[in-house]
């Protein structure tokens, strides 16, 4: 992942989207922030790849699998009353929305040392 992937932010709560959008601005991130399905197909037009999809469970609902099969989302991180693990795909991640703000920084970072140079 470079640095400068798109993050895009499906969330419900709104002081947790600002919050989110505060510290990811201050980041440097480069953001879209947009109340719609996840699978819309006019988002794919509006979030062009590379990019990350942040989104929460209540949005979400059952449409991560369909989410994970497509090649659309470079990786998909879910905000969920606990932090789980999906399964062995590295793309997924789903974090405690309490801790959101940390986890999602490290989420971040975490990915883009993995990247190759």
């Amino acid at each position: 992942m470079s640095p400068r992937e798109l993050l895009v932010l499906i969330i419900r709560d709104h002081g947790l989207r600002s919050s989110l959008i505060g510290r990811l601005s201050l980041r440097g991130e480069n953001l879209l922030t947009i109340e719609r399905d996840p699978q819309d197909p006019e988002l794919a037009r509006l979030a062009r790849p590379p990019a990350i999809l942040i989104i929460d469970t209540e949005i979400l609902g059952d449409r991560l699998p369909a989410l994970r099969q497509g090649s659309h989302w470079e990786a998909i991180v879910v905000l969920a009353p606990s932090a789980e693990t999906v399964s062995d795909d590295n793309r997924v991640r789903v974090l405690d929305r309490q801790h959101a703000l940390a986890q999602l920084t490290e989420t971040l970072d975490h990915w883009r040392e993995q990247q190759p140079e």
